[in-house]
């Protein structure tokens, strides 16, 4: 493949890499403070559910506040009621994936740490490591299958283009 096919290929794909870009730019920030607030919540000896639980609203919010400028290109001035109302819909529309995600978390860390427990080599460091990776490839897993499933299934496809 030459180079010249390689810059057509951006170039004709161009919208589509940077849509891609943008919501992996997004799941990035989601998940790294997942990782964070469930590190402060390990560090403060609450269980992984409670921990994991806080995380999954600061996302929630920093998610919609996301959406709303960069999905969405929202950009009025919206009243309080407008904005509830907006998070409401949002809320709606995410909480089948925010329950995989808590459970899968939730369920994958406990079972791992119960194993490394009657070990007994279980860190806080490891406890940490254990819940962040959980976290990563949940994360990961999820925001493909996501994009996959919006991207084929809810979008009309582009006049004269393939998907």
């Amino acid at each position: 493949m030459s180079v010249e096919k390689i810059k057509q290929g951006l170039v004709r794909h161009r919208h589509r890499i940077i849509e891609v870009f943008k919501y992996a730019l997004g799941c990035g920030c989601g998940v790294l403070l997942k990782v964070a607030v469930t590190a402060l919540a390990t560090a403060m000896a609450l269980p992984i559910w409670a921990g994991y639980l806080a995380a999954q609203v600061v996302v929630l919010v920093f998610a919609y506040g996301f959406h709303s400028r960069v999905t969405f290109a929202r950009t009025e001035k919206l009243t309080w009621r407008a904005r509830l109302h907006d998070f409401g819909l949002f809320f709606m529309s995410v909480l089948g994936f925010k329950l995989a995600d808590y459970f899968l978390v939730v369920l994958g860390s406990s079972a791992l740490l119960k194993v490394l427990s009657h070990y007994e080599i279980l860190t806080m460091e490891l406890r940490q490591l254990l819940s962040s990776g959980c976290i990563i490839v949940v994360s990961v897993l999820l925001f493909a299958f996501r994009y996959i499933m919006y991207r084929y299934l809810f979008r009309k496809p582009e006049s004269g283009a393939a998907c």
